[in-house]
């Protein structure tokens, strides 16, 4: 129940911020990236954001794609290339045995927001950050 009135009020949101404009936000032949955090990146499992944004064009070719992460928040999202070495001293040693355990060059992803956005042709990025922001309190409003 919940989760649908977070995707209510994210479509109430939207229609308030594009009203008025001469230019809508999304058109038909958009690709759509959403980033943001966990409750973005589970929208892979419950795509009801992603089919109402699909079905709002059923002439055009809109497509949506999710670039959400757990964990992920506006002041850091782990995308680092692959570059081991550019990491902190902690994640750095636990690195090489997450390589070892899931068989793969590095459990991150292995390029940076712009080659990403860039090699799917995102036009439009709706990014929803500020829900674990928030926890740092009003003094936590400047950085944000």
């Amino acid at each position: 129940m919940r989760r649908h009135t977070l995707l209510h009020l994210l479509f109430f949101v939207l229609a308030l911020v594009t009203r008025g404009h001469a230019v809508p936000l999304v058109t038909s032949d958009d690709t759509v990236a959403l980033a943001g955090g966990a409750n973005i990146e589970r929208t892979r499992f419950h795509p009801h954001l992603q089919t109402r944004l699909v079905a709002a064009f059923p002439e055009g070719s809109l497509k949506v794609r999710n670039f959400g992460w757990e964990g992920d928040t506006v002041f850091e999202q782990w995308r680092d290339g692959g570059d081991v070495e550019a990491l902190d001293k902690t994640r750095r040693e636990t690195d090489p045995r997450s390589r070892e355990q899931s068989d793969a060059a590095s459990w991150r992803q292995q390029r940076d927001w712009n080659a990403q956005l860039s090699e799917v042709g995102a036009t439009v990025v709706l990014a929803q950050f500020g829900q674990m922001e928030s926890l740092a309190g009003p003094d936590g409003i400047p950085a944000f």
